[in-house]
C-alpha cells in the first residue's frame, strides 16, 4: 500500500506537468488601474504557494520609490492593496512580492499594476456666448475610472435638477439665455464630493430687467428737487442711458446718464418719463413712470357767455378755468363794488339775469390745497350803458367842430374889417353913407342844434333818429341880399373916440324841454355895432 503523502506528491507532479502553477506565484487581474484624485483605490492581487511551504513575509513596492507597505497573510490568497486619498504622486507601477520557508528569494511578477491618478475635467465651449447661441459642456477624466461611469452636473455648486447622474459626458445649453450664465462643474457618479474645477459661463445679452426709481418718493411740490435713476441688467454693461418725457404721441429727449436730477421742479416738469439703455448687443426702454408735480392754481381766467353789451334780463353765464395740481376744489365769484368786492356765488360756473344792479366787473378766485389765485376780470355791460360813451363822444366832437367853424368866421370878418380900414377913401364908387350903413347892418347869427351821434345799432335798442340842424345866417340891408363878401363897402373912418366891439359870442343854455327834443342846442350871435 502506497503511503498517502506519496500519493499527494505524485498528484502534484501530474498537475505541474499539465500546466497548473505548482510553485509560489503572484497574479494581477488588471494590469492598469485608474484612481480619482482625492479618492481611494484598490490594486487587486492574488498570490499562491505550495502547501509544503510556509508563508514568511510579503510587501508592495513601487517601481520608482521602493516599498509601500508590508502585508500580512490574513486573507489568503488575497494580496490586494488599498490606497487612500490619491494624489498625482501616487501614480506609479506597483508590484507585490513575498517569500516562503523554502524560497529565500522574493517571489513576484515582473509586469505589476500601473496606477494612473486623474481628476475630473470640465470644458465649456464657448465660455462666452451671446444669448440665443449653443453652448456645450463636456465632463471627462484622463482615464476610465469604471467601465460605465456616470456624471453629475452642478451650477453655482447646486445640482442641476433636470440633469441628474447620466452616462452622457456632455450637457447642451441650446439656445443659451442670460439665466444660463454662472459657474459650472461636474463630478463622477459616486464621487459627487469630488467635483471638477468650476468653469464660468458668460452670456452676452441686451439690457433687460429695466426699472426707474424716484427719489424722494411720494408727492413732489413745485420747487422741490427730484432724482430719477435708471437700472438695467445687461452684459456687457450699459454704456448709454437716455431720458425721455412723453407728451401726447411724441417723446422728447430731456437728459442723458443713469441719473436725471431736477433741482427746482415746476409744473412744466410733470409728465410720463422713461429711460432707454443701450449696450453693444442692443437697446431697451423702461416702462413709464409718472412724475406728479403739485402746484397752486395758475393761469386762472374768467369769461362770459354771451359777452358784450347785453339787454336787460338776458341770462349770462360766467365760467372760471384754472391750471392746478391737485385740481381746484373751490371757485368763488366776486363783483367789484366800492372798496370791498361782493361775493356773488361759488362753483366753476354761475348764471344770473343782467340788470343795472348785476352789471359790472367780475372775477373768480380758484383755490386748492397749496394756494389760490384770482382770475382776470370780465365786464358785464347793459346795452344802453354801452351807448352812452359813444353818444357823449359824438356830442363833444360836434361841439369842437362848431367852435372851430365859429372861430374861422370871426377871423374872416376881422380880416375884412382890417382890410377896409387900410383902403383909400377916394377909391370905389359907393358913397361913405352907403358903406357905413352896410357896416352897421352887417351881423352874423350862427345857430346850431347839436348833433347827437347815434350809432347804427341805436334802432335796435329803442332810440329814434334825431334831426341835426346847422344854420349860418347873415342879415344886412333888405335891399341888398347876398353873400357877405358881396356886401363889403368902404367903411366910414371912425371918430376920434370911437371904440369898436368886434364880436360878441353867446352860448345860451337850452331849457329842459328843448333838450329832450333836440338833445342840445348851441347858439352864437355875432353883432357888429358902432360905439358912441
Amino acid at each position: 500500500m502506497i503511503p498517502r503523502r506519496v500519493n499527494i506528491l505524485l498528484l502534484m507532479c501530474l498537475l505541474c506537468q499539465s500546466g497548473v502553477q505548482c510553485g509560489p506565484s503572484v497574479n494581477y487581474p488588471f494590469k492598469r488601474v485608474c484612481g480619482l484624485k482625492g479618492a481611494s483605490v484598490v490594486l487587486p492581487c492574488k498570490y499562491d504557494y505550495p502547501w509544503s511551504h510556509i508563508y514568511m513575509r510579503g510587501e508592495w513596492y513601487r517601481e520608482r520609490s521602493g516599498r509601500v507597505s508590508s502585508y500580512n497573510n490574513l486573507e489568503y490568497p488575497d494580496c490586494s492593496l488599498k490606497l487612500n486619498t490619491l494624489s498625482d504622486e501616487d501614480a506609479d507601477v506597483y508590484r507585490f512580492r513575498f517569500y516562503t520557508s523554502l524560497h529565500s528569494d522574493w517571489i513576484t511578477r515582473r509586469s505589476g499594476i500601473r496606477l494612473s491618478v486623474t481628476d475630473v475635467q470640465l470644458q465649456v465651449d464657448p465660455t462666452t456666448a451671446t444669448e440665443g447661441e449653443r453652448v456645450t459642456l463636456t465632463c471627462s477624466t484622463a482615464c476610465a475610472l469604471t467601465e460605465n461611469p456616470t456624471f453629475t452636473w452642478f451650477k453655482n455648486r447646486q445640482r442641476i435638477r433636470n440633469q441628474q447622474s447620466s452616462r452622457d459626458t456632455k450637457l447642451h445649453l441650446s439656445p443659451v439665455s442670460s439665466e444660463d450664465a454662472g459657474s459650472y462643474s461636474c463630478a463622477v457618479g459616486g464621487h459627487e464630493n469630488l467635483p471638477s474645477s468650476a468653469v464660468a459661463l458668460s452670456v452676452r445679452y441686451a439690457p433687460k430687467g429695466m426699472s426707474v426709481s424716484v427719489t424722494p418718493r411720494g408727492d413732489i411740490a413745485e420747487g422741490d428737487s427730484v432724482s430719477l435713476t435708471c437700472s438695467s441688467d445687461a452684459n456687457p454693461p450699459v454704456h448709454t442711458y437716455t431720458w425721455f418725457r412723453r407728451s401726447g404721441d411724441k417723446s422728447i429727449q430731456v437728459a442723458t446718464g443713469q441719473k436725471h436730477s431736477i433741482a427746482n421742479t415746476s409744473a412744466a416738469h410733470s409728465g410720463h418719463y422713461y429711460c432707454e439703455a443701450r449696450n453693444d448687443i442692443g437697446v431697451k426702454r423702461t416702462d413709464e413712470i409718472v412724475l406728479n408735480i403739485r402746484y397752486s392754481p395758475k393761469n386762472t381766467s374768467a369769461f362770459a357767455n354771451p359777452s358784450g353789451g347785453l339787454n336787460e334780463g338776458t341770462t349770462v353765464t360766467l365760467t372760471c378755468s384754472s391750471d392746478a395740481n391737485p385740481p381746484v376744489h373751490t371757485y368763488t365769484w366776486y363783483m367789484k363794488s366800492g372798496a370791498e368786492p361782493l361775493v356773488r356765488g361759488t362753483g366753476e360756473s354761475i348764471s344770473f339775469n343782467v340788470t343795472s344792479d348785476t352789471s359790472g366787473l367780475y372775477y373768480c378766485e380758484a383755490q386748492n390745497e397749496l394756494g389760490s389765485q384770482n382770475s382776470t376780470e370780465v365786464q358785464i355791460t347793459l346795452a344802453e350803458d354801452q351807448e352812452r360813451p359813444m353818444v357823449l363822444a359824438a356830442e363833444v366832437l360836434l361841439i369842437l367842430i362848431l367852435i372851430l367853424i365859429l372861430i374861422l368866421i370871426l377871423l374872416g370878418l376881422l380880416w375884412l374889417r382890417i382890410r377896409k380900414k387900410r383902403r383909400p377913401s377916394g377909391s370905389g364908387t359907393r358913397t361913405q353913407q352907403d358903406t357905413e350903413s352896410d357896416i352897421t347892418t352887417v351881423y352874423a347869427t350862427l345857430s346850431a342844434v347839436a348833433m347827437t351821434a347815434v350809432p347804427a345799432q341805436a334802432a335796435c335798442v329803442g332810440y329814434e333818429d334825431v334831426a341835426h340842424y346847422a344854420n349860418i345866417q347873415f342879415s344886412g340891408s333888405s335891399e341888398r341880399e347876398g353873400p357877405v363878401y358881396g356886401n363889403i363897402r368902404q367903411p366910414k373912418p371912425p371918430k376920434q373916440h370911437e371904440d369898436v366891439e368886434y364880436s360878441t359870442v353867446k352860448f345860451p343854455q337850452p331849457s329842459a324841454a328843448t333838450q329832450s327834443e333836440d338833445e342840445s342846442a348851441i347858439y352864437s350871435t355875432v353883432n357888429k355895432t358902432s360905439m358912441t
